[in-house]
């Protein structure tokens, strides 16, 4: 019996099948990009630079909000996810993220997903959050804040959360002191604190160091070394956590 060879087709076929449905549902996209002269082979060659920012970005947003088949998705979310899209990516992908929808469809991965393995509109929520945390920036303070206190986000905030030391805005210390005790993001809270150099979190981070579960206790020792060798020479080296 050719198991191995059986194997490899049923694994070439599923990949042909999901090349087939991805182009199916990036036609439209690839045809209002040729409606405004941008031709390109695939979605793959869309670029977003500072020249066609202004144009591009609210299109593929768009795209981002209507489709329906997850790995599009995902693909237009990185493309938007870079700094000269900022100002519009920000605010319509801080608005996604709370209303990402339930009706994705791929029919390739339904055959081989577990029951119990993360849904469709967890995952483009996660990558969601990813794209948000790669934007963090000073002219978004007040959103970037409001997303990373919001527990109904869960996890998919730990990447907006652990950049939020870029910001240095006396409102983030409170933000990330609130979110330690968070079992979803506590962690990514106390590596931004530490990144801070916050010595006002030293007290809620000694606390977490000795009461915390394994993955709190060394982020909040690595913090708490971060924040006592302010000012010393480079050669400085963190200890060892115990376990």
């Amino acid at each position: 019996m050719d198991g191995g060879g059986s194997g490899e087709r049923r694994v070439l076929g599923s990949a042909l099948e999901s090349q087939r449905l991805f182009d199916e549902a990036a036609m439209e996209l690839l045809g209002e990009l040729k409606s405004r002269k941008i031709t390109v082979a695939t979605i793959d060659d869309v670029l977003l630079d500072e020249e066609n920012v202004e144009a591009l970005a609210p299109l593929l947003l768009a795209h981002v909000f209507s489709a329906r088949y997850p790995p599009l998705v995902q693909v237009l979310i990185d493309k938007v996810a870079v700094p000269q899209a900022a100002n519009h990516a920000v605010p319509q992908l801080a608005f996604f993220i709370r209303r990402v929808p339930a009706d994705y469809r791929d029919p390739v991965e339904a055959e081989m997903v577990q029951e119990d393995g993360p849904t469709w509109q967890e995952r483009i929520r996660d990558d969601v959050g990813s794209a948000l945390g790669r934007l963090v920036t000073p002219n978004w303070t007040d959103v970037f804040l409001d997303l990373a206190g919001d527990h109904e986000l869960g996890g998919s905030r730990f990447e907006i959360i652990r950049n939020l030391s870029k910001l240095r805005d006396e409102g983030v210390p409170e933000v990330l002191l609130k979110l330690l005790g968070d079992r979803s993001v506590g962690v990514f809270a106390a590596e931004a604190l530490g990144e801070m150099r916050c010595r006002q979190a030293r007290s809620a981070l000694s606390k977490l160091a000795l009461t915390g579960d394994w993955a709190s206790r060394r982020a909040a020792a690595s913090a708490l070394w971060r924040i006592s060798v302010q000012g010393r020479g480079a050669r400085d080296q963190p200890p060892r956590n115990r376990v």
